[in-house]
């Protein structure tokens, strides 16, 4: 699954819950993760470029 779908959503209005519940098949610590990161990047000005530091949603 794109990141992208997860920033969509919320955009929209969803909650990071309900979200969950219409993708089943995301691991909700990957959620968290893309989100902590994208945080993280927004504050710091920061881009990851390491594949291994950073696991995309599936």
């Amino acid at each position: 699954m794109p990141m992208s779908n997860i920033f969509e959503n919320l955009k929209d209005g969803a909650t990071i819950e309900q979200f969950l519940e219409w993708f089943l098949g995301v691991d909700g610590r990957k959620a968290e993760a893309v989100l902590e990161r994208s945080i993280y990047t927004s504050w710091t000005g920061h881009i990851c470029r390491h594949r291994a530091s950073f696991e995309p949603l599936r």
